[in-house]
This record gives C-alpha cells, sequence and structure tokens, in this order.
C-alpha cells in the first residue's frame, strides 16, 4: 500500500483520454506504436522527429504515418510525451529486447533517441527517465513487459519509485518535486532505455550510475 501511495503522489494515475474517438490512452498509443514500427520503421521515426517533446496535445493520422497509415484508421491524439514514449518502447523492444543484449541493428540502423538537455527538458523529465533506467535497467525492461495502466504496471513501477527519489536529487530542479503522470514517467523510462542502451554499445557509458 505505502508504494501505491507513494506511486500515486509522484505520478498521478493514468489520465485516460475517452472524450472523443480520436483520443487514445496509453494501451492505444502503446497498440498504434507497435503496428507503426512494425510496418514501416521509416514512418515511425519520422513520427518521433514529429512530436514535440512536452505534454502539449498531439495527434498522429494515416498521412503522416505513410506506410503504416493502417495503424491510425482515425487519427490518434494525445499528449506529446505519450506518444513519443509509446513509439520509443516499441522500438527498443524490437532493436534491443532488453538492455544489455546486442542490438538487432547495426549502429548507424538505431534511431537517433537522445536526451534532452535544460532548457528543452521540461521540467528535467528526460534527465530523470535516462537516470531511473541506467540506475535500473532490469526493473526498467520489468516495465517494458507490461500493458500500460494496467495493475501489472503499478506493481512494476512500484520498486523503481527508489530511483525516482535518488534520480530527483541528482537532477531534480532546485530541489523541487518534478511533477509527472504514470504515462510519463513510463514514457521517459523508455526514451532514457533506448537512449542509454545505443551509449552503452557505443562504449560511451557503463551500464551503473555511479559514476
Amino acid at each position: 500500500m505505502k508504494h501505491r501511495l507513494a506511486l500515486l503522489a509522484i505520478g498521478g494515475t493514468v489520465a485516460s483520454f475517452g472524450l472523443a474517438a480520436a483520443q487514445a490512452g496509453p494501451r492505444e498509443a502503446d497498440a498504434m506504436a507497435r503496428c507503426v514500427v512494425a510496418a514501416d520503421r521509416g514512418a515511425a521515426l519520422a513520427a518521433l522527429d514529429s512530436l514535440p517533446l512536452d505534454s502539449s496535445p498531439s495527434q498522429l493520422d494515416a498521412a503522416q504515418l505513410r506506410g503504416a497509415g493502417k495503424c491510425a484508421p482515425a487519427p490518434v491524439a494525445g499528449s506529446a510525451i505519450m506518444l513519443r514514449g509509446a513509439i520509443v518502447e516499441a522500438l527498443y523492444k524490437r532493436d534491443f529486447v532488453e538492455f544489455g543484449l546486442h542490438p538487432h541493428r547495426v549502429a548507424s540502423d538505431l534511431a537517433p533517441v537522445k536526451i534532452p538537455e535544460r532548457p528543452a527538458d521540461p521540467g528535467g523529465k528526460y534527465a530523470l527517465g535516462a537516470c531511473v533506467s541506467r540506475s535500473a535497467p532490469q526493473l526498467a525492461d520489468a516495465l517494458f513487459a507490461t500493458e500500460p495502466g494496467s495493475k501489472r504496471e503499478d506493481n512494476a513501477m512500484a520498486p523503481m519509485l527508489a530511483y525516482f527519489t535518488a534520480c530527483q536529487a541528482r537532477f531534480g530542479g532546485g530541489g523541487a518535486q518534478t511533477a509527472m503522470t504514470r504515462a510519463e514517467m513510463r514514457s521517459v523510462i523508455a526514451q532514457g532505455a533506448y537512449a542509454n542502451s545505443v551509449r552503452y554499445w557505443a562504449g560511451g557509458m557503463r551500464p551503473l550510475t555511479n559514476d
């Protein structure tokens, strides 16, 4: 129960975008992203490049997704950070499977996922996600094995709270708590995991964050 309450205090519950047919929650964004990455990798990368880094309302439609248009017969709308995270998580599962495994693609063909620095990083969220995913890669992989918005996702996030606290102390803005929804937490962890994996196999980092 304590973990549950702490999770809600840090991230809040998942916001469900059920107000219109075009709106999507984390599960719908995840399904769309997996479909796009499998159908047209180039379209997935272009979509990722088109999305802003913040939580502003955004959408992806069949025209944008080109050869993967079937994955969005109606426009899929939601926060930009949620849509970005869904795409990067789908790429991570195909390109790396899990942290530490040799990538399934040559280095030049990996997605150009980078962690922005302030002021481009809104609230330091991306730095937190990169720190947590690097500090606890096995926990991040366990999180990615769960369905977004599920009880299993809750359970997978609970042991990560201590890492968020430690990373907040290191990267948070002046000690102020960074507010994130659960979907945002998962998104920045996924983006951090991908960027960290690229750096790891390029020889640019060690698995742990005690350097």
